[in-house]
């Protein structure tokens, strides 16, 4: 996992394997993510600046145009991303 500032309040979680999953966070809020080489974003309507770090999120990976989904979709993607990226403790024989 990594993570890429793009900007103040903005940045890029990359998640590298198989497929490469790219979710765009503005403030503390998943609002945009790119799955499997296609674009989605959130149909939640946020401030003039969310809308546009979505915005420039999607043209910073050549993409016109996104999928809108629910805010809860990215929620779970980045819980999920979370929990994927936290080891399991290993356990007692």
């Amino acid at each position: 996992m990594k993570f890429v500032p793009h900007g103040s309040n903005v940045c890029e979680i990359r998640l590298e394997g198989r497929t490469t999953t790219i979710l765009c966070v503005s403030y503390e809020t998943p609002v945009a993510a790119i799955i499997k080489g296609q674009c989605f974003s959130t149909d939640k309507k946020w401030s003039v600046t969310t809308s546009r770090h979505i915005n420039q999120f999607r043209e910073r990976h050549g993409f016109t145009e996104s999928v809108k989904h629910s805010q809860s979709f990215f929620d779970n993607l980045l819980e999920n991303l979370a929990t994927e990226a936290i080891p399991a403790p290993p356990r007692n024989p």
